[in-house]
């Protein structure tokens, strides 16, 4: 009886992974010293052909921001969303990206704009990873690399969703607070008021 259960659940794992549009996810977990998790990340955004749609908090990494700018060259269709706040922070890339014609754009909001996705042709990276080198060598980070439809798809529609939100606001009817458009050479420079109100 056993072997029958046995036959059984392996002949349905089978049929899963024979099923088209299914794979298995991949999981990286940082720290990473030896810097093999961000190769493994540079390749798949050197393999991005068609899209690379990319909502991160925080963008520091060099190395990282070097592939979406080879990307944007290769003529993908690159579209970064980021954190406003943290477009001021030292180091960070946006500006870089806007200086190279990249379509970028800031949540310019009281909230914080916490996503770390990017969809990638027919897969999502997700996870708590930021793309910046001290969540690569030194924080405690998880990525999920999922390439299921039925996972791609749902981050997909919320780039979409977050890119026309953003897009859409009229930055300056925003009431009173100190908000300035990025320019190639800078970044948003806004005062947070805490909590905003439910």
């Amino acid at each position: 009886l056993l072997w029958i259960f046995a036959l059984l659940s392996l002949s349905w794992q089978l049929l899963l992974r024979l099923q088209p549009g299914r794979r298995s996810p991949e999981v990286l977990f940082f720290p990473d010293p030896s810097g093999a998790h961000v190769r493994h990340l540079c390749h798949l955004l050197r393999g991005s052909r068609k899209r690379m749609w990319i909502a991160m908090f925080t963008l520091t990494d060099d190395v990282l921001t070097q592939e979406i700018l080879n990307a944007w060259e290769r003529k993908v269709d690159v579209k970064v969303i980021l954190d406003d706040e943290q477009c001021a922070v030292l180091g960070a890339d946006g500006a870089r990206l806007v200086e190279k014609g990249v379509p970028v754009l800031l949540d310019a909001h009281e909230a914080r704009m916490h996503h770390k996705f990017a969809v990638l042709d027919d897969c999502v990276l997700t996870g708590s990873f930021n793309w910046t080198k001290q969540a690569s060598m030194s924080n405690w980070e998880n990525l999920c690399i999922l390439r299921d439809p039925l996972a791609v798809s749902p981050f997909a529609m919320e780039f979409q969703k977050l890119w026309r939100a953003f897009g859409d606001r009229d930055l300056r009817g925003l009431r009173g607070r100190d908000i300035q458009m990025p320019s190639p050479k800078g970044a948003v420079h806004r005062k947070r008021y805490g909590t905003p109100p439910r």
